[in-house]
C-alpha cells in the first residue's frame, strides 16, 4: 500500500489524514457553486485534488484487484465512502468490474453526516463537479421522484460538506466515461420504513429498467480488528441471505454497524421488488488491513446485488 500513500500525500497535509479515515465529521468545507453546477466539496482531503493524481491511485487501485465479472443482472452494490488511502482499494472491487456501457444512469443513495433533516434531499443542478470532469445530474428522473414523493425535496446546501456521495464520482467517471448521468439522494431519515418507501418510489419510476443503484455505507467504527470483524461478518451475513429484517434486528441491539445502513436497507428492498435476487461480497477489510493501526479500525465492505431475471435496457 505505500505506493497509494506516496500519491495521496503529494496531494494534501498529512493532517487530513485522519479525518478521512471514517464518515464522521470532515471539517467545514464550502461547496463550490457557478450556476448550475457544485462541487468539489471532499477533494484534496477524501481524495487527490489533482486530476491525475487521482487517475494514477485509482489505476494502481484496478491494478491489484483481479477481473470479477459482474454479469448482465447486476442491480446494485453497497460501496464505502472514506478516504481513498482506506477505503480505496475495497471500493475499486466494485468499480473496475462494472460493465462499461452497461448503465447510462445511476442512482447514488448516502447518508448525512453534517445535516439533520426528515425524508431525503435531491440536488437542485446540472452537474457535479470533480476534479477530473463534470457529471450530469439527471434532473428528469429527479423531478418524477419528486412529483411522485413529497418526501424528496430538493437542497444544495446540504450538499456542501457531505462526502458520501462525491468519493464515488472518480470512480465512476474512470469507468463509466462521460456517458451516464447521476440520480444523488440523501437521507435524512433512514429508518426501514422511508428505505421501503423509496425503493417503491425508485421502482415507481424506473421499474426493471437497467439502472444501477449504490448504496453507500462504512462498517463498524473504531473497534479493535477482531471484534470490528465480526461485527462485520454478522451484517455481511444479513445482507447475502438478502434479510433486511435480520440486518435491522442486528443494527437495532447493537449486533453490527453500518452508518448508511437507510441506502443498504433500500437497495434489499429493491431487490424485492425486482422479483428477488443474489448478493455476492465483492471485499471486505479495514482501516487496520489498509493503513496498519489495528487498536481502532473501521470496516469497509463492497458487495453487488443482482436480479433473478435480466433488467430492460434503459435508454440514455
Amino acid at each position: 500500500m505505500k505506493k497509494y500513500r506516496l500519491i495521496f500525500i503529494t496531494t494534501l497535509f498529512s493532517v487530513l489524514f485522519i479525518l478521512a479515515v471514517s464518515c464522521k465529521k470532515q471539517g467545514k468545507e464550502s461547496p463550490t457553486i457557478s450556476g448550475k453546477s457544485l462541487g468539489p466539496v471532499v477533494a484534496g482531503q477524501f481524495y487527490p485534488f489533482e486530476p491525475s493524481a487521482i487517475k494514477d491511485m485509482i489505476s494502481n487501485f484496478y491494478q491489484e484487484i483481479p477481473d470479477l465479472p459482474l454479469g448482465a443482472n447486476l442491480l446494485g452494490v453497497m460501496s464505502p465512502h472514506a478516504g481513498y488511502i482506506y477505503s480505496g482499494p475495497i471500493a475499486a472491487y466494485i468499480y473496475k468490474n462494472l460493465p462499461r456501457d452497461a448503465f447510462h444512469r445511476v442512482v447514488i443513495i448516502f447518508p448525512s453526516h453534517h445535516s439533520q433533516f426528515r425524508g431525503l434531499l435531491a440536488l437542485d443542478v446540472d452537474e457535479y463537479k470533480t476534479p477530473i470532469g463534470s457529471v450530469k445530474v439527471d434532473r428528469d428522473s429527479i423531478k418524477q421522484l419528486m412529483d411522485s414523493d413529497p418526501v424528496i425535496q430538493y437542497s444544495d446546501g446540504a450538499y456542501g460538506q457531505e462526502h458520501s456521495m462525491e468519493v464515488m464520482l472518480p470512480f465512476l467517471q474512470t469507468t463509466l466515461g462521460d456517458n451516464f448521468k447521476i440520480i444523488p439522494l440523501m437521507m435524512g431519515d433512514q429508518s426501514p420504513n422511508m428505505a421501503r418507501r423509496l425503493a417503491e418510489d425508485l421502482y415507481r419510476i424506473f421499474g426493471d429498467r437497467r439502472v444501477l443503484y449504490i448504496a453507500s455505507s462504512d462498517m463498524s467504527h473504531y473497534h479493535p480488528y477482531e471484534e470490528a470483524n465480526a461485527l462485520d461478518s454478522r451484517a455481511l451475513t444479513d445482507i447475502i441471505n438478502l434479510d433486511d429484517l435480520a440486518l435491522v434486528d442486528d443494527l437495532r441491539n447493537g449486533k453490527t454497524e453500518l452508518c448508511g445502513y437507510g441506502p443498504v436497507l433500500t437497495v434489499l428492498n429493491l431487490v424485492k421488488l425486482r422479483g428477488g435476487g443474489t448478493a455476492k461480497v465483492l471485499k471486505h477489510a479495514n482501516s487496520g488491513d489498509t493503513q496498519g493501526n489495528k487498536d481502532a479500525v473501521v470496516g469497509y465492505g463492497s458487495v453487488a446485488f443482482f436480479t433473478n431475471t435480466p433488467p430492460t435496457e434503459d435508454k440514455p
